[in-house]
């Protein structure tokens, strides 16, 4: 597929080399210094990982959610084996897949606009606000789908513009599309919309190969890349297979405030923008103290031409569409160029459309924002207008041509630079990280010893504490029902067993957690049991001399 493309020495691929390796020594430099701070989410993929390799388990999906595809925790394993596990390890290997997404962008835009183009498009990704940064870093079941479904977009081309004419190749290619939608899919159903218009244009340029023999491949290859997500699906009870999951997380809830108008405003105000780089909140904060509703102006406006911009796109190629079905000369691998841009900026707003529709905006609009990182694949067609605009108005005065290049140029520096300030927040940032992870340190430091090896926690606390201490200390949760302990949301239950055949294991709070350290001192008041009180900066570690009674732990 790329033997073309590698044929001879390319300037543009020189640089592209350049972009793509700088991006990538940046982000494995913040993994490196402790950036960002880890969690138990990020934790649970790291543990998946430990048991995949040390005992022998193989996990369909994330713990708790039967949605979330395990690809990272395979490929996590696999680096443990050979670097030993650790939450750099797998930092590594998000870095690496982020550099494999943005090697696949740089020859789908290649292809489908232009070379110059496709430098400026990946180029834009090299800085990032805080959020994009943290979802290229961070193991959350979501970067290797970006990567799996710019090369389903990039061989749907390949296929579609009859760049490779012969028949075995053509047949690899068909099995590849398949076998990658098929690892998408498995990955993560957010990846829909984007296979769906890699098969549309599959369809509408290959559909007479496609009923020949391709449809066979196509078929045997999604078997094969989706098979953990097919078998789980045909065995699992009624309502509970991943489509199910998908269609409840997609759909409206009833809380009062639970209505379209809500979910538009809290997604143009803080989902779209912080992942498509207008997150600037920290720069506001800079000018004035009352820059809120000039914050939220600038956010609505981010989002608005946002959604303009991909529109202008659709219509860009919509116009070179029709000219092209006028001229004789007007080859397939052109017309192949104006509908793959035409889907692309049409699988952008089907995203937005089904993330609105879901409940996501008003269940976390913040941390929700992460389900948009698969826009990052339409990032040519939002720009497309802009660098359009920008080299193709020499027509015009030149007073007039002078002013609009100067817009163009001023709008695109303008977004990259708001970027770079979330880039440059975030290096900021990095103390605070690293305080928090020798606040974890401590934390197990003193947890051995005080031959603590079984305690009962919080969420946000469990499981990054057992990962760290490579499974020597085991963890599980707790909530407060009825003034009392009972079992929280624990994703590995084995971990709730261990727990429950400890004779008594201790209890381990964030000392900002008052409602769990009173509800544990009303209950060791109650039922008069003596305790140790061990503060740990952050963290209080309570040592009980009998075992709670009456809990539902």
């Amino acid at each position: 597929m790329f033997a073309k493309v590698f044929k001879k020495p390319n300037t543009y691929h020189f640089y592209a080399c350049l972009i793509i390796a700088s991006a990538t020594i940046f982000r494995i430099v913040l993994s490196c210094l402790g950036w960002p701070i880890t969690d138990s989410d990020e934790a649970t993929y790291h543990l998946m990982a430990l048991h995949i390799l040390k005992n022998g388990e193989h996990p369909v999906f994330f713990y708790g959610q039967n949605y979330l595809g395990a690809t990272e925790a395979y490929l996590g394993a696999v680096l443990f084996r050979i670097f030993g596990p650790s939450v750099v390890v797998m930092r590594i290997e998000m870095v690496g897949l982020f550099a494999l997404f943005l090697i696949g962008l740089y020859f789908l835009t290649y292809r489908i606009y232009s070379p110059r183009f496709a430098l400026l498009t990946i180029a834009f990704l090299v800085p990032g606000t805080e959020l994009m940064l943290d979802r290229q870093l961070v193991a959350s079941g979501i970067a290797e789908i970006n990567v799996f479904g710019v090369f389903v977009l990039l061989i749907s081309f390949t296929l579609a513009s009859g760049r490779v004419e012969k028949g075995w190749k053509r047949a690899i290619l068909y099995s590849l599309w398949g076998i990658l939608s098929g690892l998408a899919l498995w990955s993560n159903l957010l990846i829909a919309p984007y296979l769906l218009i890699a098969g549309i244009l599959l369809v509408v340029f290959c559909w007479r190969e496609i009923l020949k023999w391709g449809l066979w491949l196509l078929l045997i290859g999604f078997v094969i890349g989706g098979f953990p997500l097919i078998k789980y699906n045909i065995t699992s009870p009624t309502g509970e297979n991943s489509w199910s999951t998908y269609v409840r997380l997609s759909t409206m809830g009833t809380p009062p405030n639970d209505n379209l108008l809500n979910h538009i405003m809290r997604t143009a105000l803080v989902s779209l923008p912080s992942m498509t780089g207008g997150r600037f909140a920290h720069a506001v904060t800079l000018w004035s103290s009352t820059a809120t509703h000039a914050f939220r102006d600038a956010m609505y406006g981010w989002s608005f031409g946002y959604c303009l911009l991909l529109l202008c796109s659709i219509s860009l190629a919509i116009a070179a569409l029709m000219r092209a079905r006028h001229q004789e000369n007007a080859g397939r691998d052109s017309q192949a160029q104006y509908v793959a841009r035409l889907l692309l900026g049409c699988a952008a707003i089907l995203t937005i459309v089904l993330y609105v529709k879901g409940s996501a905006p008003v269940v976390d609009e913040y941390n929700s924002a992460r389900y948009f990182t698969i826009l990052w694949m339409s990032l040519p067609a939002v720009l497309w207008p802009l660098w359009r605009g920008l080299r193709y108005i020499q027509s015009l005065p030149m007073w007039l041509n002078a002013c609009k290049m100067s817009f163009f140029a001023v709008v695109l520096a303008g977004a990259w630079g708001i970027m770079l300030l979330g880039t440059m927040y975030t290096i900021q940032e990095i103390p605070r990280a690293q305080q928090q992870d020798q606040q974890l340190t401590q934390i197990i430091t003193n947890l051995e010893r005080l031959h603590v090896t079984r305690f009962y926690s919080e969420y946000w606390t469990c499981n990054k504490v057992v990962f760290a201490s490579q499974e020597q200390i085991i963890c599980a949760v707790t909530k407060i029902s009825n003034g009392t302990f009972i079992h929280g949301y624990d994703r590995y239950l084995p971990y709730r067993q261990i727990l429950k055949a400890s004779s008594n294991p201790a209890f381990v709070f964030p000392e900002n957690d008052k409602n769990r350290i009173q509800t544990l001192m009303n209950l060791v008041v109650q039922q008069h049991i003596v305790y140790q009180r061990v503060d740990v900066t952050g963290y209080a570690i309570f040592i009980l001399a009998q075992p709670l009674q009456d809990t539902g732990l």
